[in-house]
């Protein structure tokens, strides 16, 4: 069990155990062998068996209750610890941080998750993977391979098939936080400013003659974020020719799923179009 004082932090329990290879480092890049939305139902297990008192908790048990391979699981924590996701104890055991904790909180939410993805924008937003984004994108739009290239360079990896779906799925986790997205082109970008509030947008006449109503366009305008939101998360595996196995497709919510792929065939409309152009 981890136990704190009040006056004590999440981020500030050093937990006992942690292996030199276990400790955050810049370098880490997140298992090729599980997809980020699988690793999110992970955590999400993690914080689940945690339960109130923070107890860590064994990943081959967080693994069966979502039904992921032990094996692939257990390759999970290592990108977790190294962004202030999850802390190492004894016993090959883990427990979530705060940061984690807000996360899936808002992840459980569903609808477009923008306040989970912000939340996480804090924590990996901060690391060395996003500075080496926000470097190479200041100057404008680049190919995907322009930034995992630059990223697998900052990483000290070698170019292979490994490396290269890990270097893929390290920019998924960007998109999901909101730290980098794809525009029309396909290409990365750095985020639009933040979204205006439906709160704060002006009153105005509805049904006047000849407009559309201030409500019906702000309906629209959030079902359009919402779409290109599913877009932006999953057309990096297009570009990379990732392939979900059976398993990976079990692991999703029918109704993401469902979303997932609608906006996967939007993206590849759009690519075969260029291509032919």
């Amino acid at each position: 069990m981890i136990t704190a004082t009040p006056a004590q932090t999440f981020g500030e329990i050093r937990m006992a155990g942690a292996s030199e290879g276990m400790r955050a480092t810049k370098q880490v890049l997140p298992t090729a062998r599980v997809h980020p939305p699988n690793a999110i139902k992970l955590a999400n297990a993690v914080v689940d068996l945690s339960g109130e008192n923070i107890e860590p908790v064994k990943i081959e048990d967080a693994a069966d209750r979502i039904g992921m391979s032990r094996q692939h699981a257990a390759m999970v924590p290592r990108f977790m610890i190294s962004c202030d996701l999850m802390m190492a104890a004894d016993g090959g055991k883990y427990a979530p941080t705060t940061g984690l904790l807000r996360f899936c909180r808002l992840w459980k939410q569903g609808g477009d998750r923008q306040p989970a993805r912000e939340a996480l924008g804090e924590i990996l937003g901060r690391l060395w993977f996003a500075t080496e984004a926000r470097s190479l994108l200041a100057s404008g739009p680049r190919l995907v391979e322009d930034l995992t290239e630059r990223l697998r360079l900052a990483a000290g990896v070698d170019t292979n098939k490994n490396s290269a779906v890990a270097l893929a799925y390290l920019v998924e986790w960007m998109i999901i936080a909101n730290l980098v997205r794809r525009d029309e082109k396909g290409q990365i970008v750095l985020p639009m400013p933040a979204r205006e509030s439906r709160n704060e947008e002006p009153m105005s006449t509805v049904g006047a003659e000849g407009k559309v109503p201030l409500q019906a366009k702000s309906e629209d305008r959030q079902e359009r974020r919402a779409s290109s939101s599913t877009a932006d998360e999953v057309s990096y595996a297009v570009s990379v020719d990732i392939r979900l196995t059976p398993a990976d497709i079990a692991l999703f919510d029918p109704k993401e799923f469902s979303d997932i792929m609608i906006a996967m065939c939007k993206v590849m409309r759009v690519q075969a179009a260029e291509a032919v152009a």
